[in-house]
């Protein structure tokens, strides 16, 4: 993922709120959720992020517009069984969710650097 300022990207973080024992499941289901949001003309790339206290997660998404967020938001791709149990997971097990659309002002670029193998995630 490459994050850079002045490209009119719109980048999207949710925020998912739960006790420890539901984070492993949540974790599971967003993950299972990611293809579906790969599919959407728009989609740049997210990824997905989990507080060491096993008490949040949050997704970090970017889109070439905020026209297509709402775009890739609505698809019918979202009535797919995998994004059906993760919106199902989240109403029964009262997760609260929280998204917030940004524009990336600043970005600070280290020195390190690390070789990806292909099986990362």
């Amino acid at each position: 993922m490459h994050i850079d300022t002045d490209t009119g990207t719109t980048t999207v973080i949710v925020s998912f709120r739960t006790a420890r024992v539901e984070q492993d499941e949540l974790t599971r289901l967003i993950r299972a959720s990611l293809p579906l949001f790969e599919k959407q003309p728009g989609f740049i790339a997210g990824a997905l992020h989990s507080r060491t206290d096993g008490r949040q997660l949050l997704l970090y998404l970017q889109w070439i517009s905020l026209q297509a967020h709402h775009d890739g938001m609505t698809s019918p791709d979202w009535a797919e069984p995998a994004a059906e149990r993760l919106l199902s997971f989240i109403a029964r097990e009262n997760v609260l969710m929280e998204t917030h659309v940004y524009t990336v002002h600043a970005v600070a670029k280290g020195t390190a650097q690390r070789s990806y193998e292909a099986n990362d995630t």
